[in-house]
């Protein structure tokens, strides 16, 4: 079998895998409170300084999860976040919303 076969179906393979991947975060749905807002910079692989917030949020059903947004997405999608909001995530939508506290 020539080696572009090879390539193809692992390109197949990761096409599959990200769109079901894709299609199981859409169709989830969760409520959570912000706990935690934190500022983190690296480098990136071209030495250029990139700085990311990080949220964490408490899920109502219990644990902790993280999300990872760069600081211009996050100045566009949550400029008002504040620790005590609530994030709503409804099936069929990529990002929860916000919903401000008390």
């Amino acid at each position: 079998m020539p080696e572009w076969v090879y390539g193809l179906l692992g390109f197949i393979a990761l096409t599959v895998l990200l769109t079901l991947y894709s299609m199981r975060v859409r169709n989830s749905s969760w409520q959570g409170t912000v706990v935690e807002i934190r500022e983190h910079s690296y480098l990136d692989s071209n030495e250029m300084q990139q700085d990311e917030m990080q949220i964490f949020y408490k899920l109502d059903g219990g644990g902790i999860k993280k999300m990872n947004l760069s600081r211009s997405a996050y100045s566009q999608v949550y400029p008002d976040l504040k620790v005590g909001d609530k994030f709503i995530k409804e099936k069929g939508v990529y990002h929860p919303r916000r919903v401000a506290a008390g």
